[in-house]
């Protein structure tokens, strides 16, 4: 096994470990059908947050390339754990085995 080989692994592993990722529901914007993966939430709002006139939250998330058939597009939206829908305003970054996501919600920051 090469060393990127091996760091894929281990991600995948963290991935799966419910201690950091939690499931989620992927929905593409073009009405495919929607997908059970897991994803790492970074600077996301808590959940007490009210909806207010407020700054949007704009959390970003870790998903593994191999969780998806093509990748993330604008306007993607992912359903967290908490039924809070994110839409997804672009990839902010990528490895050779995931994307970061930019994503924007209804939660407002009081």
């Amino acid at each position: 096994m090469t060393f990127k080989e091996q760091l894929a692994n281990d991600l995948e592993n963290i991935m799966n470990a419910d201690e950091v990722s939690e499931e989620v529901t992927y929905s593409p914007r073009n009405g495919s059908e929607s997908s059970t993966i897991k994803a790492i939430f970074n600077d996301r709002a808590e959940s007490n947050l009210a909806f207010t006139d407020g700054e949007a939250v704009t959390p970003t998330a870790v998903i593994l390339k191999s969780s998806l058939a093509a990748a993330p597009k604008h306007n993607d939206s992912i359903t967290d754990s908490d039924n809070r829908v994110w839409i997804v305003k672009g990839i902010t970054g990528e490895s050779f085995s995931s994307w970061t996501l930019s994503l924007i919600g209804d939660v407002r920051i009081k």
